[in-house]
């Protein structure tokens, strides 16, 4: 009788894993997540001031074009950078599918958020959503 041990794969390529492997990404990958995650810092220590500039004409959306980033990775300089509050994880959560969900309206958010519609509105008033050139009212 013999023993078959699982493969595991990298949950960010899906390339095998070692089976003396004790993380559940490659060293490829997270190398990568490293260095992504070093550059994301670099440019938030180099544009502080620009960045709250930014922020407060043009909120997240316009923070995110000057960057260069996805509005996700503006949210988590904001929020590295102490221009947005946040209290939790769950909070973060939240506002990353905010931003994720885009356009839509205030009710669908909320309904697909399992938060209210005031949530929703003042989340995104924080976020700067509302100065935002890319996008409009939300409404709902």
């Amino acid at each position: 009788m013999s023993v078959v041990a699982a493969t595991m794969r990298c949950t960010s390529c899906g390339t095998r894993l070692a089976h003396d492997h004790v993380d559940t990404t490659c060293s490829p990958c997270r190398r990568g997540m490293i260095e992504h995650a070093a550059e994301r810092e670099a440019l938030v220590a180099r544009a502080g001031s620009k960045i709250k500039s930014v922020f407060d004409a043009s909120g997240l959306y316009g923070v995110a074009e000057s960057l260069g980033v996805t509005p996700v990775e503006a949210l988590d300089v904001l929020i590295r950078s102490r221009f947005v509050p946040f209290v939790s994880e769950r909070r973060r959560a939240l506002l990353r599918q905010l931003v994720m969900l885009g356009g839509s309206s205030h009710v669908a958010a909320a309904k697909t958020l399992n938060i209210s519609r005031w949530t929703v509105a003042a989340y995104r008033n924080q976020l700067g959503i509302d100065r935002s050139p890319q996008l409009t009212h939300h409404g709902g």
